[in-house]
């Protein structure tokens, strides 16, 4: 199984939960992601609530063909890994949360 790789644990707008790495699909780009407001930050830095909300976009600027979790060798390869507070093993609720993200992504990107 898969880890979630947390570079936040607490997302700067607020929202009280960890921010983690997605990849987008198509690109490999990683991003930081909050899975409760649904905003994503293109440098992991800027996920942690002392930053503030400098730079708020919806993922599908990011990632318009979708997304996945990122592997140890993605994120090492992107020089992200000294970004990494923590990892988790992936659960079953970040799996149907991804997917019904991925959902949105094809919505919102169809208009």
């Amino acid at each position: 199984m898969a880890d979630l790789f947390v570079v936040s644990e607490g997302c700067p707008v607020g929202c009280g939960i960890e921010v983690i790495l997605l990849r987008a699909r198509l690109s490999g780009r990683l991003f930081a992601y909050c899975d409760l407001c649904g905003c994503v930050w293109a440098d992991p830095a800027a996920a942690r609530f002392e930053r503030g909300p400098d730079e708020i976009v919806p993922p599908w600027v990011l990632a318009p063909e979708g997304v996945e979790f990122p592997q140890d060798g993605d994120v090492n390869g992107a020089g992200l890994a000294g970004s990494v507070v923590r990892t988790m093993p992936v659960s079953d609720q970040w799996m149907r949360d991804v997917e019904e993200l991925n959902g949105k992504i094809r919505r919102e990107g169809a208009t």
